[in-house]
């Protein structure tokens, strides 16, 4: 019997950096689902997509990922946040959400291990442990 993979949330403006992590991610086993900005990811958790984490750019045209970040923890502040940024002060002080939310910052340009420890770490927080 195959065990469920946990799905992610990539929402970067980037589309190169997000098609490019969403394959690493698909490769290593999780399921990936893609989104160009915050607004559209925002839609389809109010619409009840389920995720294990959201990795999100922090500065995105419109909607920025600090500001959908406040929207999901006011909602779901259990879920597991990864700001993907190149400025990582400015995740800091966008991320200050419940004291139970799991908040991880990745400083772009990130490797591959780096990027999948922070998400394993992640999902483990999301999950209580």
């Amino acid at each position: 019997m195959e065990t469920e993979r946990p799905c992610l949330l990539l929402v970067d403006d980037d589309a190169q950096v997000r098609e490019i992590a969403g394959a690493l991610l698909q490769e290593e086993g999780y399921s990936v689902r893609l989104f160009p900005g915050a607004a559209a990811a925002w839609e389809a958790l109010d619409a009840g997509l389920a995720a294990a984490a959201l990795l999100v750019d922090v500065a995105m045209p419109g909607m920025s990922g600090t500001d959908l970040v406040r929207q999901v923890q006011a909602r779901w502040p259990r879920l597991p946040v990864i700001f993907l940024t190149g400025d990582p002060e400015s995740a800091a002080r966008g991320g200050q959400g419940p004291a139970d939310s799991a908040i991880f910052v990745l400083q772009k340009p990130y490797r591959l291990q780096e990027l999948l420890g922070v998400v394993s770490r992640a999902i483990r927080a999301g999950e209580g442990g």
